[in-house]
């Protein structure tokens, strides 16, 4: 049975180092390729360059993805994208790097359409609204337009209240 690691993405290549050998596939978040968004909404200064170096390391110990006979992840790398309203750009971005940085068959990508405004959006009002089917559709077929060609991308309707957890231990 593998163990999976769900991660922020934005990590400590020393602290990566000591699971080496532990985690067969990694889950990381790689949130923002425009910095500034990094500062602004989640106060992570070189947000980028420390992600991105993670998500290098991650793949170093794990090497390309290996499913089994029925399709299910052995081992390897899921890099997760969410887009975020109003921030194509900052999606571009992340879809560039993992094109540029890996090949097909070495990590899958996870574009998520699941942005819901909570927490303090509402103190940005440019992301305290949903994302625009326009915005995803641009996305998306940014995405298929660049090389990548193993992962996912979710239904509009994911972008759902329903999945927000209320944190506070129920229901676990």
């Amino acid at each position: 049975m593998p163990v999976v690691y769900n991660t922020s993405g934005f990590e400590t290549l020393d602290s990566l180092r000591k699971l080496k050998g532990k985690v067969q596939i990694w889950l990381p978040d790689l949130k923002y390729s425009d910095d500034l968004a990094a500062i602004k909404y989640s106060n992570a200064p070189s947000y980028f360059r420390i992600a991105t170096d993670a998500i290098k390391e991650m793949y170093k110990q794990v090497g390309p993805y290996k499913l089994n006979d029925d399709g299910i992840m052995q081992s390897g790398v899921i890099i997760r994208h969410l887009l975020m309203p109003g921030m194509v750009e900052n999606t571009k971005g992340v879809i560039d790097w993992v094109a540029k940085t890996f090949k097909p068959g070495e990590v899958m990508f996870s574009l998520m359409h699941q942005y819901v405004p909570c927490g303090r959006a509402a103190d940005y009002p440019e992301i305290n609204r949903r994302v625009t089917d326009e915005e995803y559709a641009e996305v998306e077929q940014y995405l298929f337009d660049s090389g990548i060609e193993d992962g996912f991308v979710q239904e509009d309707d994911s972008a759902c209240e329903d999945f927000i957890p209320k944190f506070d231990g129920t229901g676990v």
